[in-house]
């Protein structure tokens, strides 16, 4: 059972029908480039827990898991608590899906991080923001993927901060919004993966970023070996806090000085192209390695080789309306060499938004560049893609 369809979705679904598995697909009715490719359709919010735990029950499934959501955990761990299967307890897929409980568990341990508030209405908001008079960032508490995500001056007028909550509130499930003060670096992002309680495989990424939302991903990441040694450290010792021993674990963090303060964790791998830049830069497969520890396989020690510099793009529309064209694979790889592959989540013909977070991109590309070339490349990019919206 994968739960989505989406782009992210899809290159596990391809890893689990070219293992030859019979994949269970748990996605809502839309336009989801996964779904033709799935053999069982389960037609659910992938939030929904009881429908997708009867689901799983009913069709015996021997795995669950999913890739490049948040959103979608609380109900892979119950799945996999209900049956048996390998996957995040009910207890840490919650911590870690909720940013209020996170934020309490990096307390707990005595972690570095933001300043927060779990708001239940707008007075907790605007109380918040009032009483540490500070530059603050307004999310949901339970979703990812930059949805419904605001930053605010700490002198902002009433009805902006009051738009804020509600953007964010609709884009929660709960109905919670976590207002945290805003931490002043460099964010990054990061990749993580155990077995039997052991970090086998780590790295960081250099997170490019437009406002708050993510344009992509180069890796290797180019902080420093003491701020990787120091975020590293405190990966382990969240996962240990989880009590979560093995899977993935997909993060992001502000570097400043000589500190470091995990933003979030997911207990999945990233999306945004993440997986396959890991892939061509390391040689390792996370895909492959998410599938055999969900399907109770031994996994292979992680290959040692020279890396190779690459990067994701996401790209999306400047407008809402219909996609009418866009360049083909072949043109933009002929205009921009840096160019490997691009994955389409909308093709010609479908309704796309103005791209305002991650969940509205019309695709991603994976392309053969590192940090210092990035903009550059984009700018090449841009001109060649060449993208109609009406």
């Amino acid at each position: 059972m994968i739960l989505g369809a989406g782009v992210f979705q899809l290159p596990l679904i391809r890893k689990a029908k070219s293992h030859g598995y019979t994949v269970v697909g748990v996605s809502p009715r839309g336009a989801y480039v996964g779904l033709d490719q799935i053999d069982i359709h389960i037609e659910c919010d992938t939030r929904d827990i009881s429908d997708i735990v009867n689901a799983a029950r009913k069709h015996s499934i021997s795995a669950v898991l999913t890739t490049g959501t948040d959103v979608a955990i609380p109900a892979l761990a119950a799945v996999a608590e209900d049956m048996g299967l390998v996957g995040p307890s009910v207890h840490s897929a919650s911590t870690a899906s909720s940013k209020s409980n996170f934020r309490e568990l990096q307390k707990s341990i005595g972690l570095y991080a933001p300043e927060y508030c779990s708001c239940h209405c707008f007075h907790d908001l605007s109380t918040f923001i009032a009483s540490i008079g500070e530059k603050i960032v307004v999310k949901p508490d339970d979703s990812s993927g930059s949805r419904g995500v605001s930053v605010l001056e700490s002198d902002t007028t009433d009805s902006a901060l009051l738009e804020a909550y509600n953007v964010a509130k609709s884009n929660s499930k709960s109905g919670i919004v976590c207002a945290e003060s805003f931490l002043v670096g460099v964010e990054v992002g990061g990749e993580a993966f155990f077995v039997d309680k052991e970090l086998v495989f780590f790295t960081t990424t250099t997170k490019h970023m437009d406002g708050v939302l993510v344009l992509g991903h180069t890796v290797p990441g180019i902080i420093s070996a003491d701020m990787k040694t120091k975020l590293k450290d405190d990966i382990i010792a969240i996962s240990r806090a989880l009590q979560y021993n093995d899977g993935p674990m997909n993060f992001d963090a502000i570097v400043s000085g000589n500190d470091v303060s995990v933003l979030e964790v997911g207990l999945r791998n990233g999306g945004n192209g993440i997986t396959e830049i890991v892939e061509r830069c390391y040689g390792v497969d996370l895909l492959q390695m998410l599938l055999e520890n969900a399907t109770g396989q031994s996994i292979a020690p992680v290959p040692s080789k020279e890396f190779v510099e690459t990067s994701s793009f996401v790209f999306g529309s400047t407008k809402r309306g219909i996609l009418t064209s866009i360049s083909s694979v072949e043109y933009v790889k002929s205009k921009v060499p840096e160019v490997i592959s691009i994955t389409m989540a909308k093709s010609v013909g479908s309704r796309v938004n103005e791209m305002k977070s991650n969940a509205d991109l019309i695709g991603y590309l994976i392309l053969d560049c590192g940090a210092d070339h990035y903009m550059s490349v984009l700018a090449d990019i841009y001109s060649s893609l060449e993208i109609g919206v009406s």
